[in-house]
């Protein structure tokens, strides 16, 4: 997040704690307990481990194989 959006460190941190707050109070309210579960997506991709371009062409293959 920090090249991709041009953020500093810490503000990058920030942003990625207010998204996962949020997506843990969306989950809460469609009752789901665990939004952490994989078993929830039909895709988890590790961004830890693959940058942005490899992860943009894994899904475009992935939806190329589905059509």
């Amino acid at each position: 997040m920090v090249e991709h959006y041009d953020l500093t460190p810490n503000r990058a941190a920030q942003v990625v704690k207010n998204e996962d707050k949020r997506r843990l109070n969306l989950y809460r309210k469609l009752g789901k307990t665990d939004y952490d579960n994989p078993r929830l997506y039909h895709l988890v991709l590790n961004m830890g481990r693959i940058n942005l371009p490899k992860a943009l062409q894994l899904v475009c293959n992935l939806v190329d194989h589905q059509a």
